[in-house]
């Protein structure tokens, strides 16, 4: 059996390229190759996040990471990956002032870190003062 090199490339990027399963070089598949379209109708990739219309006779797709977003940031930033099948989860915030006596939070009301200092923390006779670096003789 004699395999193709387009076939072989397609196969080392189809995650990548889209190709499509007849061994073509990716023209079919949608993401932005180059399919051909006569409106925004003819290419539609299938993935609620990308923007999808026709240009000069080729379709394009282009992600939009603002549809993916919850308007929470401490959950991550969401965005748009059309090769993962449209929004992906963002990595949460972390918070952390660098005192080990607080408690470092995200406040999804607020959209900030918050830190609540917490005496018991400390070892005993010093309570937490995070204006002072940390725990202080008390």
């Amino acid at each position: 059996m004699r395999v193709s090199g387009t076939f072989l490339m397609c196969l080392a990027v189809l995650f990548l390229a889209g190709c499509d399963s007849d061994g073509g070089d990716g023209a079919d598949s949608g993401a932005d190759s180059g399919t051909e379209c006569l409106g925004p109708e003819d290419c539609d990739d299938g993935v609620e996040c990308t923007g999808d219309r026709c240009v000069g006779g080729q379709c394009r797709h282009t992600p939009d990471n603002e549809i993916c977003g919850d308007g929470d940031m401490c959950n991550g930033q969401e965005r748009c990956d059309p090769f993962r099948g449209g929004c992906t989860e963002g990595d949460p915030l972390v918070c952390d002032d660098g005192i080990v006596c607080t408690a470092d939070r995200c406040d999804p009301d607020h959209q900030r870190c918050v830190t609540d200092p917490d005496d018991d923390l400390c070892d005993d006779g010093f309570t937490c003062d995070p204006d002072r670096g940390g725990c202080v003789p008390g």
